[in-house]
Order: structure tokens, then C-alpha cells, then sequence
């Protein structure tokens, strides 16, 4: 039986969403990346596969710039953060996986992308940020969530015609779709934003 997720303030102001795991006494936590958390960051994406991260980049890279990896953890700049996903265990930390987004200047589309590392796939992480990033995004007043992926991508488009998003050329580019969702504040759940009955699903696989 787990703990009931809550929410925490870091010494940062960064709102944490953690629930513990009392069988193994482990705790997963999704916070806002920092510029902090730039080295782990770079540590994750080396850690992906070559497949994992040319789905997630949209290209080949092994590691990011300094540059993107200063954009991805400035946690300063309204409307745009890093959602990443801890799992803390016998007093280390490992990061399995994040969720940039950016709202638009117009607050009518919020850009994003997901990633989680190979051994934590299908077990309710991405859908777990999913579920958060959507409803920040309803509570800014935003309309549709866009995503590009790579036409190619079957895993990607599967799980995104299960939440609800539709599948589209992308305009730009004819490798890649663009995936979207209109976002229905009305059918945003209360706790939506805490991911309860996601962390709780997560945590018993």
C-alpha cells in the first residue's frame, strides 16, 4: 500500500508531486528541471538508446549542447519548463524521465515532447507527465498540445491516439507528424494536476 501522493515546495520553489513506495522504499518525484540539474540531464541522455534519443531529438545526437542544455533546465522562463521524473531509492536518485514544454505567446498552443528511459517504458511514466502538462497547460488557458514525431514512430503514435490526440501531416517536414489534442478544461479532473490514480498505478507495476 502506498503513501498518498502530496505536494512539496523544494528550497528552490520548485513544486515536487512524490509518493512512496513502502514495499521496495522507493519514491518517484516530478518537479521542474533547474540549472542544476543540467548534469544529470546530460547523464540521462547518454544513457538513452540511440533509438530513444533520435525519437526524442528528432535526429542523431549522442549528447546535448550547452546550449540546449542551458534552454532545458532554465526553470525561470514563464511558460516553458522541463518536467523530470525521479525514482529515489536507498538514498540515490536516478532520473528516468522528462517533459519539456513551451506555451505559446498567445496561450492557444503548448509545444512538448517526451521521453522516458527504456527500462521505465509502458509502465505509466509518460502518461503520468502527460497527464500534468495538460492540466498546467488548461490551468494557462491553452487550447491544443502539438507534438512532432517521426512518421516511423508506431510507439509514439499508438500512445498518442490513447490520449486522446490526432495524427496529421506535418507541413514543414514529411518525415514527421504532428501530433494534437484540444484541451477540454471541463474534463481536466480536479487532482489531475497531482497525477493521483497514475503515480498509484505506476507505483504497484
Amino acid at each position: 500500500m502506498s503513501e498518498a501522493p502530496r505536494h512539496h515546495e523544494d528550497g528552490d520553489g520548485a513544486a515536487l508531486i512524490w509518493v512512496r513506495y513502502l514495499a521496495r522504499g522507493r519514491v518517484a518525484s516530478i518537479r521542474p528541471m533547474q540549472s542544476r540539474d543540467a548534469e544529470t540531464l546530460q547523464a540521462y541522455v547518454r544513457g538513452l538508446t540511440r533509438e530513444c534519443r533520435r525519437n526524442r531529438f528528432l535526429g542523431a545526437l549522442n549528447e546535448l549542447s550547452p546550449q540546449e542544455l542551458a534552454r532545458l533546465t532554465d526553470g525561470r522562463r514563464p511558460g516553458r519548463k522541463t518536467l523530470m521524473v525521479e525514482i529515489h531509492a536507498q538514498g540515490r536518485r536516478q532520473m528516468i524521465g522528462e517533459a519539456p514544454y513551451a506555451i505559446a505567446v498567445d496561450t492557444v498552443t503548448c509545444e512538448f515532447a517526451i521521453s522516458v528511459t527504456d527500462l521505465w517504458q509502458r509502465r505509466g511514466i509518460g502518461t503520468l507527465m502527460l497527464s500534468i502538462l495538460e492540466a498546467e497547460a488548461a490551468k494557462r488557458g491553452v487550447r491544443h498540445l502539438v507534438a512532432d514525431a517521426f512518421a516511423d514512430n508506431e510507439a509514439v503514435k499508438a500512445f498518442a491516439e490513447k490520449n486522446g490526440f490526432a495524427i496529421g501531416f506535418n507541413r514543414d517536414d514529411a518525415r514527421l507528424v504532428q501530433l494534437r489534442k484540444r484541451i477540454d478544461r471541463q474534463q481536466i479532473a480536479p487532482d489531475a494536476p497531482s497525477g493521483r490514480r497514475l503515480i498509484q498505478r505506476v507505483l504497484h507495476s
